[in-house]
């Protein structure tokens, strides 16, 4: 849990900081004018300070999340049916790096979620936004049991239901990146501990998660 936060009070430090370099603007004008009668120059010179928007319309958004990835290859796909709202949903799969510490074990299976965003600000794909998902995980978790040389296989199904809050900017472009803090309400874990599935493995329950989303917005 301290790490959760930890990486929270990182997040919203590197929040604070884009909002405050990105999107303000200075503009320096500087004037001559000439009294045709008496030939005097006068130069004045104004300063403008204001801020830019990014008002590119776009419907269609690809991400992942990369720190997930090294563990679980995933990508997800929204659409914007208006302004305000965005459906869309996701797959996974494990990577090697879940499998065990030698050949006798491996993991294995798939994961898929159906996902909701609202932009209360109506600036979709962009700034502040709410989310809700609902997913379910099939993970297989096969090792070989060292004393009867048998195969062993344990499973895992949890169902989760989740909300949080996120927060989008674009760094370069049409390249999106996303913070988002969120909990789940995890469903139907195996009753004992199935080694090598992780948070898999966690009993029913809430369960805090932040995510860090990066992608391609049109």
């Amino acid at each position: 849990m301290n790490a959760f936060w930890k990486s929270a009070f990182v997040a919203l430090v590197s929040i604070g900081a884009s909002i405050g370099a990105v999107g303000q603007t200075r503009t320096v004008e500087t004037t001559s004018t000439t009294d045709s009668t008496s030939g005097e120059t006068k130069t004045s010179t104004v300063v403008k300070v204001g801020y830019s928007e990014d008002i590119t319309p776009r419907k269609q958004m690809i991400f992942l999340d990369p720190i997930k990835f090294f563990s679980m290859f995933n990508v997800s796909y929204l659409h914007a049916l208006n302004n305000t709202v965005a459906v869309g949903g996701g797959i996974q799969t494990p990577t090697a790096l879940m499998d065990g510490e030698d050949f006798n074990e491996k993991v294995s299976g798939f994961g898929m979620n159906v996902e909701g965003r609202y932009y209360p600000t109506a600036k979709m794909f962009r700034g502040f936004h709410f989310v809700g998902n609902i997913a379910y995980n099939h993970v297989t978790h096969e090792a070989i049991n060292d004393v009867s040389g048998t195969r062993e296989e344990q499973t895992s199904d949890p169902i989760t239901i989740g909300a949080a809050l996120g927060w989008h900017w674009y760094p370069w472009d049409d390249f999106a990146t996303e913070i988002v803090f969120g909990a789940d309400l995890q469903m139907g874990s195996p009753t004992t501990p199935v080694p090598g599935l992780g948070m898999y493995s966690n009993k029913d329950g809430v369960v805090p998660w932040f995510r860090f989303n990066i992608g391609y917005a049109w």
